[in-house]
């Protein structure tokens, strides 16, 4: 799964060739432990307080990832729909990958279309969403919460936080504590926007996926079977305990 969580999601979110943060963004400011700079302070107040808002959303996104092994990029576009607190759909529609990956908070599948939407696919079926290491991956859509002690403290346990802020952007740079198949996950927001433009995750290997969003909305109605995977006749279904 973790692979498979690498694949889709690394949801989530800007992918190019391998680099350090510091060539990405400004140079963040270091915090030690668990005490954040005033900056940092700030910028994790104004990120929670945006994704508090999105109870529902939506964006169309280009997707890039990089493999270490290969020395190649991988690019394609798609859109993702997310409703509090772990629905979601998340969709490539090519040209390097065609697939739905889809939880109804319950179980989820992802459903890979090698031969295009319309030919039998290969589905994995999991069945229950305890058994899966989604929340890293989810945070680009679900978010960072810190708007209250419980809910930084637990954060902090997580993960170390540092920042970056200029007047057109401010980031979050994550470092899981811990082994974590994941060594970073950064969240980018447009000063004047309330939804985030870029993410990045990379994984302990050095591989990255990177999503830039476009024209992301909150969304007010959700349609019945948004959440429900559409798998063609014939398609070859893995069952996931």
């Amino acid at each position: 799964m973790k692979n498979l969580a690498i694949t889709v999601l690394l949801l989530a979110s800007v992918f190019s060739p391998a680099r350090t943060w510091a060539e990405k963004v400004d140079q963040p400011k270091k915090t030690e432990g668990d005490t954040l700079s005033s900056q940092t302070e700030l910028v994790l107040k104004s990120v929670s307080e945006r994704y508090a808002k999105l109870r529902a959303w939506s964006a169309p996104f280009a997707h890039e990832s990089y493999s270490v092994a290969l020395g190649t990029s991988r690019l394609s576009e798609g859109e993702f729909i997310f409703v509090r607190p772990d629905k979601f759909r998340f969709v490539l529609n090519g040209p390097a990958e065609i697939s739905d990956f889809i939880s109804n908070g319950k179980e989820a599948w992802y459903v890979r279309f090698p031969k295009g939407r319309k030919a039998p696919a290969l589905v994995q079926h999991f069945k229950d969403l305890k058994n899966i290491e989604l929340d890293k991956y989810l945070l680009l859509l679900r978010g960072v919460s810190a708007n209250n002690p419980i809910e930084k403290k637990k954060l902090l346990k997580s993960f170390s936080v540092e920042s970056s802020l200029d007047d057109s952007k401010m980031s979050l740079l994550l470092t899981p504590k811990g082994s974590s198949d994941i060594s970073e996950i950064s969240i980018t927001f447009e000063q004047t926007k309330e939804t985030p433009s870029n993410a990045k995750i990379v994984d302990s290997l050095g591989g990255e996926i990177s999503i830039k969003l476009k024209d992301a909305k909150l969304l007010k109605t959700i349609e019945k079977n948004t959440f429900v995977p559409k798998i063609p006749k014939g398609s070859q279904v893995e069952e996931i305990p």
